[in-house]
Formats: structure tokens, C-alpha cells, sequence
């Protein structure tokens, strides 16, 4: 019976694809080839104005695409990059080709193929999880895949088509709680009374982020990518809702475990004791969910910390002072995003509490 609804879902999501606008393809657009390099045909290291860069000349094999097979020699490292990779002997790279002008077929080196790597790294997860959990973690894995289904096949290209972005974020929830928490829980009392502390949070805290960002005149505009999604799709996307939709999105997966979190305590308590009344249950719960909400408060804290490290790193060393640090566009969304997420979070427990206290609390 768990298993119905997503697989439903599912199905209407594979047959009834969404497409937002493609851009047009230029005959001269670059176009990315896969290879392994072959030799290393000269190495020299460089003192530049950002220290010194290794620079190579590689001979490299493309293995996919229209040009599959042919050798080509890359010069690698000239420009002025950071983050500039040395290669060796039977590494996999991703090459970008193009033409300039003057007819010219040029080859530079973008990125090393990670894909092996992290298919290693995701198989070692599913392993973990699987070996940990049984048949409880199939379950959640399967939820994880739907989820990025939904985001993929649903969400994403809606946000394309130019729909709310808030409206997209609240449709897309309404989706992925029912099937994420029953493949999680199955269908019980437990998992019903748990999607509906979840519906109530992600309504309020919607209107709390309309309001908020109105307040601190955010844009959505605090990152490259956006300014280059702009680019792309014209005014066709809202970035401010897209932002409130990210809020969103980013409580769904903790929202899970605090609201199934205080649920579950109270049917344990309600079966402990069946005389136990409504303000018992209540009181004794949220003693518990305190803790719980101490606990989630602090791992957001650290996980947004932890993205942001070369950011908070870059103000350190600058003599901005707090203020006019705070004051910043990207600064001031990564606090209101933490701060929402938060509120959303603490008022989940109280809510899911009172509504799982006054079924539990009800006799039979």
C-alpha cells in the first residue's frame, strides 16, 4: 500500500514530461568531449601574479561524441586559474572544444572526470545504509530517489516555464511529503498526523519568508549562477520566489524527522500509558522536542557554517566591519534562508505536538 502512491506518481511524472525554453544551439557553440590522456608532452612551471602554475602540453584521446578516437594535443594551464589541475599519463578529462574565427579547432581542458569516483562513493552509501537499516533504509533510499524525480521531472522544469517559483515549492511539497513519508513510514495514523504538522510549517513559514524578504529587499540576484540563469532565460524566471522556494525545499528533509520525531514519542507514551490525558502527553513531549529543536538549530548552524567557510574566511581578513558585512545581498540570504529554515523548524514541534497529543489523547 506505501509503494501505490509513488508509483502512481511516478508513472504520471515519466508520461507527462515538463520542458521549460532550451536556448537556441549556435553552429560555432562549444561543445564538451570526454578523452584520456595519452602523454604528457611538456611540463613547465610558471611564477605568475598569483604565485606559480604548472603548465602542460597533453596529448589526448577523445573517447565519445562525433569525434571519437582522434588524438588532439591540449595546452593546459596557461590561463590565469585557481583551481589549475596537473595531469597524468591515463587520467580522464572533459575537454571543451570550439572555433574561433579564424577557422581554427580549439581544445582546452575544463575538468577531470569525477563520475567514477562518486558512483564509488554513492555505492559505499548505499551499502552503509543497507547494512544498517534493512529494509527501513531500502525504503528511505527509494524516497531519495523520488525525490530527486519530482525535482527533476516536475519542479525544475516548471521553474523553467516561468510559474511562481512559491507556487512550484509548495506543489512540488505537496507531492513529496505524502510519498516520501509514506515510503519512509507506510500509511498510519503515526505518518498522517506527521504530514500534517509539516503541511502547517511549510504554510507558515512560506508567508514568514514573503514577508521577510519584502523587509530586507532581496533579490535572488546574490550568486553567479542566478545572473547567468538570467542570461539564459531572460525575465522569464521570478529569482526572489525562486529563493523563497529553496527555503522551502531545504526544511522538507529535516521537517521529516523532527515532525515523525514527536509522533512517534507520543504513540510510545500513549502505549506505556493508556489512562495518559492531552496536557500530559503534551507537556512531557515537548520536553523532549526541546532537546530535539536545541539539536536541529545547531546542525543547521554548522552545515550553513560549513558551505560558506571561504566567504566567512574572505571577511575576516577584509576591514569591513560586521555591519557592513551583515548588509550584503549574499550575506543577508544565507542568514535569512538559515534564520527561516530555523523558525520553520522550532514552530514544527509544537504544532505536531498538539495536533499528535490531542489524537493520541482521544479514547478509542
Amino acid at each position: 500500500m506505501k509503494y501505490l502512491f509513488p508509483i502512481l506518481l511516478t508513472a504520471f511524472l515519466l508520461l507527462v514530461p515538463l520542458k521549460g525554453p532550451t536556448a537556441p544551439t549556435e553552429p560555432d557553440a562549444e561543445q564538451a568531449y570526454e578523452g584520456e590522456v595519452q602523454a604528457i608532452l611538456g611540463e613547465e612551471t610558471l611564477e605568475t601574479l598569483d604565485g606559480t602554475q604548472t603548465v602542460q602540453k597533453l596529448q589526448v584521446k577523445i573517447s565519445n561524441g562525433d569525434k571519437k578516437d582522434q588524438v588532439v594535443e591540449v595546452d593546459h594551464g596557461l590561463g590565469s586559474s585557481f583551481s589549475s589541475q596537473v595531469y597524468e599519463e591515463g587520467d580522464k578529462v572533459l575537454m571543451v572544444h570550439y572555433e574561433d574565427p579564424s577557422g581554427a579547432q580549439i581544445f582546452f581542458v575544463a575538468e577531470p572526470v569525477r563520475r567514477p569516483a562518486l558512483l564509488a562513493l554513492f555505492l559505499v552509501f548505499v551499502g552503509v545504509v543497507l547494512l544498517v537499516t534493512w529494509g527501513k533504509g531500502l525504503s528511505a533510499l527509494i524516497a531519495m530517489g523520488f525525490s530527486f524525480l519530482v525535482l527533476l521531472k516536475w519542479m525544475l522544469p516548471l521553474f523553467l516555464t516561468g510559474m511562481n517559483p512559491l507556487v512550484v515549492g509548495i506543489s512540488g511539497s505537496a507531492l513529496l511529503v505524502p510519498a516520501v513519508f509514506s515510503l519512509s513510514h507506510g500509511w498510519n495514523k503515526k505518518t498522517l498526523i506527521a504530514m500534517a504538522g509539516t503541511f502547517i510549517t511549510l504554510v507558515i513559514a512560506s508567508i514568514l519568508a514573503l514577508i521577510v524578504s519584502d523587509l530586507t529587499l532581496l533579490t535572488g540576484f546574490a550568486n553567479e549562477e542566478s545572473t547567468f540563469l538570467k542570461m539564459n532565460t531572460g525575465n522569464l524566471i521570478d529569482f526572489k520566489g525562486l529563493l523563497l522556494a529553496g527555503i522551502l525545499i531545504g526544511m522538507l528533509g529535516v521537517l521529516d524527522d523532527v515532525t515523525i520525531s514527536q509522533v512517534s514519542l507520543i504513540e510510545e507514551m500513549r502505549e506505556l500509558k493508556k489512562n495518559i490525558g492531552f496536557g500530559e502527553l503534551f507537556k512531557r513531549a515537548m520536553n523532549v522536542g526541546r532537546d530535539h529543536i536545541a539539536s536541529v538549530i545547531n546542525t543547521l548552524v554548522l552545515v550553513y557554517t560549513g558551505a560558506s567557510l571561504p566567504l566567512l574566511l574572505l571577511f575576516l581578513d577584509s576591514s569591513r566591519t560586521f555591519g557592513e558585512v551583515v548588509n550584503y545581498e549574499f550575506v543577508a540570504e544565507e542568514i535569512v534562508r538559515t534564520l527561516i529554515g530555523s523558525i520553520g523548524l522550532v514552530l514544527a514541534v509544537p504544532i505536531t505536538t498538539l495536533i499528535a497529543a490531542k489524537f493520541y489523547s482521544q479514547k478509542k
